[in-house]
């Protein structure tokens, strides 16, 4: 799951204990840096990534794809969106997952809030995530 900008962690601790509680049989949170300690603690059974931010606690989405590359291509899915924040760095995030490597079995993509908003400026780039 990535997403849980300083302002807005907690649409990352719904979405991950709904995943869990969904049966998903590992979970990963990437989220800003400044709340990744206390989504850890709230969370305790899920592995926390720190995400690079903004001044005001935005994932820096241009920065945040380099830190993502491995746990991405390992998933089975990845949902972007919940408590992020920003637009622009949230289509950002986007680009700079597209042009991440394709594995052999690309995870399942699930976009949520800020990520849907993006789809409109990526429509021409969307081809890596094709039956994803």
């Amino acid at each position: 799951m990535i997403g849980g900008a300083r302002m807005t962690p907690g649409a990352a601790l719904l979405a991950g204990t709904a995943a869990l509680r969904s049966g998903a049989g590992r979970l990963t949170l990437a989220v800003a840096e400044s709340v990744a300690v206390q989504l850890a603690v709230a969370l305790p059974e899920a592995g926390v990534l720190r995400l690079p931010e903004t001044a005001s606690g935005t994932v820096r989405g241009s920065a945040a794809a380099a830190v993502l590359a491995a746990p991405v291509e390992a998933a089975d899915a990845v949902l972007i969106g919940p408590g992020l924040d920003d637009k622009d760095e949230a289509t950002a995030l986007l680009r700079g997952l597209l042009k991440l490597p394709a594995g052999k079995q690309p995870p399942a993509i699930i976009l949520d809030a800020f990520a849907l908003g993006s789809l409109p400026e990526l429509a021409g780039e969307l081809g890596p995530w094709a039956g994803g």
